[in-house]
């Protein structure tokens, strides 16, 4: 997908901040909202999934080294 290594871990390093800023979201809507809560949740671990499996996987196929130490591109 991004053959640039470079440019490969730029982007795995914006999108972990990507991760930790919806994060703190699905976190901010706990504390303020236990009822709304779980579908935020849901929506915000959609999002986290759709990143992986689209961005970061291929990604890491490219540059194995780049993926996180418990990464398996076998699931």
């Amino acid at each position: 997908m991004i053959k640039n290594k470079e440019l490969a871990k730029e982007l795995d390093s914006v999108l972990q901040g990507v991760f930790v800023a919806l994060d703190r979201s699905a976190a901010l809507v706990r504390e303020q909202s236990q009822e709304e809560a779980p579908v935020y949740a849901a929506a915000v671990a959609a999002v986290f999934m759709s990143i992986y499996s689209h961005i970061l996987d291929p990604i890491y196929c490219d540059h194995p080294d780049l993926a996180p130490p418990l990464w398996n591109m076998d699931t």
